[in-house]
């Protein structure tokens, strides 16, 4: 055979491979509900073409599991595994922001120390805000405990003591030198993102392994816990080789600056597991008028930016007014409860334990709502009974170009994952998930509704069923 005859059915195959690939491509397009993943900056106000529940507009997410900064493996390549270590560094309540720092006065604390942090001020969300604020923030809207932003903030660059840190530091106070990542609320928002994919990898069981080099990974020990995970997970997105990252693990690490500023992390008393595995939801009504349509536009996906548990859900309105003109439906308490947070778009509705509700967020079961107009939403204390209204639905509160609700739940502070244990069960229905964030199904009795970006039979909810 010649060798042009060689080279021309080498290229027809390549030409037909090429061919079955777009298809594929264009086939799972279509599975998506024509949802297009495209990669984005960061800057706060930029908003993706697709209503979105994250805060800000993020790159596709990186899969648990990997770094940013980690080479591929070639498809010959052999790693060697390492042991990790197996030290245990903070309990997974010093991670979220569940009953152990319920009443840490952070305001307070910060007043009392004379760092840079006590007089930071930023711009965030279109209004002006102190440092202690932006912690604030950030802790609660992805749910991480705020002692450790403060640990972490001092231990990559004195923030929280030092009244003087260099330039660099005051751009990039947890020193992830990034462009679109200066400022406190970026760097804190990307830490706290980067702990909860750490954190959720591990109790998921999709991150296994820490990547350094193509030829060497170490594998996590199996007897860590969540929140010492999160913190391996954290600090290996900065350190190309071993010995810097073990540096950090260790007491002359950010333990030891944790413990110089609040004490034994594991000496704070708090529930163990945080979300004990025979947990049981409350009941939960739809969070909206059941006589009116709404649709079903995003399957489960991260409760508050990618990194998160996939606890999330998105919901649009009746209505064909695009984009984010004014709509009137009123969003609705799926459950008797007492609004513990109304600012930025969201909406947190404690519902207790047992009947007893305690007034806060990071104690039992909480409703989060998010992208919720400022127009007649529920002030903070407002006790409502289910069907109660509680406001609009808008695109307050991080990027979103099309009015919906994002609708999440919390228990002790930590997310829970839309398909359960427990599912999400909405009136009887409950999700499913097509292993794509925002992909999946709701399913009630003999009816599946599937997750489109559009309205139409296949994503109405309706009295009845379709």
């Amino acid at each position: 055979m010649s060798k042009r005859s060689k080279f021309d059915r080498r290229a027809a195959a390549i030409g037909l491979a090429l061919i079955a690939a777009l298809a594929c491509a264009r086939e799972n397009v279509r599975d998506l509900g024509g949802r297009v993943p495209t990669p984005s900056a960061r800057p706060q106000g930029v908003s993706t073409a697709i209503p979105q529940a994250t805060p800000d507009a993020v790159p596709t997410p990186t899969p648990p599991g990997t770094l940013d900064s980690t080479p591929e493996i070639g498809p010959t390549a052999t790693p060697i595994d390492i042991p990790g270590p197996a030290t245990r560094l903070v309990p997974d309540t010093e991670l979220v922001y569940g009953p152990s720092a319920a009443t840490f006065d952070l305001l307070g604390y910060i007043e009392s120390q004379d760092g840079y942090l006590k007089n930071y001020s930023e711009d965030v969300f279109e209004q002006r805000m102190s440092g202690g604020e932006i912690v604030r923030l950030v802790a609660l809207n992805y749910s991480i405990n705020p002692r450790l932003l403060l640990a972490l903030l001092e231990n990559q660059s004195g923030f929280v003591t030092n009244p003087n840190p260099g330039e660099k530091a005051r751009t990039y106070p947890l020193a992830r030198e990034e462009a679109g990542r200066e400022g406190l609320y970026h760097q804190l928002a990307w830490a706290a993102d980067t702990l909860n994919r750490g954190y959720y990898g591990w109790r998921e069981n999709t991150l296994t392994t820490i990547s350094f080099s193509p030829k060497q990974r170490v594998v996590i020990d199996k007897g860590l816990n969540a929140g010492t995970v999160a913190l391996q997970y954290f600090f290996a997105s900065y350190y190309s080789e071993e010995t810097a990252w073990l540096a950090q693990l260790g007491p002359q690490g950010l333990t030891g600056t944790y413990r110089r500023m609040f004490g034994d992390p594991f000496a704070f008393t708090a529930p163990d597991p945080l979300a004990p595995p025979d947990l049981i939801q409350l009941p939960l009504s739809w969070p909206w008028d059941p006589t009116e349509t709404w649709y079903f536009i995003g399957g489960p996906h991260g409760a508050y930016e990618s990194g998160s548990a996939w606890a999330a859900l998105d919901f649009a309105p009746p209505g064909q007014a695009a984009g984010c003109a004014r709509n009137d439906a009123w969003l609705r308490a799926a459950a008797p409860g007492v609004v513990v947070r109304s600012d930025h778009g969201v909406l947190a509705l404690d519902l207790g334990e047992g009947g007893n509700i305690d007034g806060l967020e990071q104690t039992g079961w909480v409703l989060f709502y998010l992208h919720v107009e400022s127009r007649d939403r529920a002030p903070v204390g407002k006790v409502v009974n289910t069907g109660d209204p509680v406001g609009h639905p808008g695109c307050e509160g991080g990027s979103a170009r099309g009015v919906h609700l994002h609708f999440a739940r919390k228990y002790n502070g930590e997310w829970i994952p839309a398909v359960g244990p427990p599912p999400f069960d909405l009136s009887g229905w409950t999700p499913t998930s097509r292993g794509v964030e925002y992909s999946g199904d709701l399913v009630g009795g003999d009816y599946t509704l599937s997750a489109c970006e559009c309205r139409s039979s296949v994503n109405a909810i309706k009295v009845g069923g379709r």
